[in-house]
């Protein structure tokens, strides 16, 4: 992210830490966007949870940032806000350019640790509580305007110039550092199955290796993507599919046994010879 991308997060932030009853919720930035985060990836998806009302508290956050308000899941007290930032083109008036933020709340009960150990691999099971942002800004803020004007990478000694106290009960950032996609525990997929595929997505779109154990579990309970609804497994296919050497990835389906799984027709090519002009039988010429 640019340092006025950076900046315009950080005041969103701020202004969301305002919205919480001081002394009686907290708020926490977790998930995906540490990840990405610490690895100074783009992103624009900012994952809140809140021992509060997520649902209200995002409506809240919807009227004060000007945003829209989008229920995901009225059970579990899921919604999510979009703000589209909107910032003119220099030098031409009539073209308006902008982010989109998706800020995603949910709510958790108890400990913030009990709510990262139901998620899904260690790399996304980190938090930071949203107040060491609204402490920490204006440091942050000076050290991402210094690197914006000498064009220093967003990585380059960002952990050693600027810390946040990190939640961390899984040592996700350990991995991280590792290049490893593991999985917080044994249940993982037994709770959610297309996490199944969401690793593998995970792995590909980072470079990243599953680890061996993770592997296995993904082997024993491969056949339970089969009851997760078509449009759930189509989004993290197609953003597989995306990356580059897709055909490798759909191999290493295969290897787990999600690919037949998933398209069980392509099974009947499996062996099947071609004429000798074709050297891979139709599984892999497919």
């Amino acid at each position: 992210m640019s340092f006025p991308e950076i900046n315009s997060l950080i005041t969103t932030l701020n202004k969301l830490y305002e919205l919480l009853p001081q002394g009686s919720h907290r708020g926490y930035i977790v998930g995906g966007f540490i990840r990405d985060w610490l690895l100074g990836r783009q992103t624009n998806d900012v994952d809140i949870a809140v021992d509060g009302n997520a649902l209200s508290i995002a409506r809240d956050a919807a009227k004060e940032l000007g945003g829209k308000f989008v229920l995901l899941d009225e059970a579990n007290s899921i919604a999510r806000v979009v703000i589209m930032e909107e910032e003119q083109q220099m030098g031409t008036p009539q073209n308006l350019c902008g982010r989109e933020w998706h800020l995603d709340f949910s709510s958790f009960s108890g400990d913030i640790k009990t709510d990262l150990a139901r998620r899904d691999f260690t790399i996304n099971a980190m938090a930071v509580e949203l107040s060491q942002f609204v402490i920490a800004s204006p440091s942050l803020r000076v050290i991402l305007r210094e690197r914006s004007d000498r064009r220093i990478s967003p990585r380059t000694g960002f952990t050693k110039q600027f810390h946040l106290k990190l939640i961390d009960p899984f040592s996700g950032k350990k991995d991280l550092e590792n290049r490893i996609v593991r999985a917080v525990s044994d249940q993982i997929f037994e709770a959610d199955a297309v996490r199944l595929v969401r690793a593998v997505r995970l792995a590909a779109e980072l470079d990243f290796v599953i680890e061996p154990e993770t592997e296995s579990l993904i082997r024993r309970y491969s056949q339970s993507i089969t009851k997760i609804p078509g449009e759930r497994i189509r989004e993290e296919l197609l953003r597989l599919l995306s990356l580059p050497r897709a055909a490798y990835h759909l191999r290493y389906l295969d290897q787990l046994g999600l690919l037949l799984a998933l398209i069980p027709e392509l099974g009947e090519g499996k062996g099947v010879e071609q004429p000798t002009v074709h050297f891979w039988d139709v599984f892999d010429h497919s």
